[in-house]
């Protein structure tokens, strides 16, 4: 009854692939964004690297924490749409793909 908000996360899993530590646990938030996934987001050490040479420091050892600086370069730094940054990270199956409009 002391917080207000317009969306609440509720949501508490250990990192899987990475060391498990509350730093690193879901939900995990940076400015606008609150990232919650069940599965596995792989090569944080190349993802930590590619975030560096923008100026990111990944600290925390957990690929939640890349992906979600991932979306802040992509969506606030870049500029991007959402549906774009979302193809970009997650991209559709072959099948979905040979099935989209040209302009996709």
């Amino acid at each position: 009854d002391e917080y207000k908000g317009y969306v609440w996360t509720a949501h508490g899993r250990f990192p899987t692939n990475t060391p498990g530590w509350w730093g690193g646990a879901h939900p995990f938030t940076l400015l606008d964004w609150s990232i919650v996934h069940n599965g596995e987001i792989s090569s944080y050490g190349a993802n930590k690297r590619y975030l560096e040479m923008f100026g990111y420091k990944c600290m925390l050892q957990t690929d939640t924490e890349a992906i979600t600086y991932i979306f802040d370069l992509l969506l606030r730094r870049h500029g991007l749409p959402l549906d774009v940054a979302i193809t970009a990270v997650a991209a559709p199956l072959w099948s979905q793909i040979s099935r989209m409009e040209p302009e996709k």
